[in-house]
């Protein structure tokens, strides 16, 4: 037991391992008076480092915890890319969600004569810049280089064309309602 414990202090090292760096710790913890450092190990710590192949297996040991490393951090990575295409697929659908709602809202009085229109919080180059940080997500997640600026102006401009509560279609609406009608009296 007495080399086994010996051995796991030899792997818990830090820096480049050396047996002779054991040896010395372990007199200068054993007598705390200063003691000068010893430049050759005691024929038992040599016949012991080599009996048990200390090195060897201290060497497949790090090889090991380097190969359990990769795997958590493989798994780690794996999981945070599903939570991030999570995240991405989420905003691709809310910015397509965002381009079917009008951005003005029509509010009428009680007496259903007066037709207020309020803008919403929110404009059509908020739902770009949402659409375009989760296909950036998305593209770093998967390695494809897609331009999402080109595809969501495209969807832009297919939902302005459907949109019948786009700006400009209402405000030609109101200017044209709010108008007093040509009669042949006026002309």
């Amino acid at each position: 037991m007495l080399w086994y414990k010996r051995f796991r202090d030899f792997l818990d090292l830090t820096g480049k391992r050396s047996v002779l760096r054991l040896y010395n710790e372990k007199r200068a913890n054993a007598k705390p008076r200063a003691q000068p450092k010893s430049r050759s190990l005691p024929h038992t710590w040599c016949e012991a480092a080599n009996k048990f192949e200390w090195r060897q297996r201290a060497d497949a040991y790090d090889e090991h915890m380097i190969m359990l490393h990769d795997a958590v951090l493989e798994r780690f990575q794996k999981e945070h890319a599903e939570a991030q295409m999570e995240i991405a697929v989420e905003g691709q659908k809310n910015t397509l969600a965002m381009l079917k709602w009008p951005l003005h809202r029509q509010i009428v009085d009680d007496d259903g004569s007066t037709v207020i229109l309020e803008p919403v919080g929110w404009n059509k180059r908020d739902a770009v810049v949402l659409g375009e940080y989760a296909d950036q997500v998305a593209r770093r997640l998967t390695g494809q280089d897609v331009d999402s600026e080109k595809s969501i102006k495209v969807h832009i401009e297919q939902q302005q064309q459907h949109n019948p509560l786009d700006t400009i279609e209402w405000m030609k609406t109101i200017e044209s309602d709010a108008k007093p009608k040509e009669t042949d009296k006026n002309k």
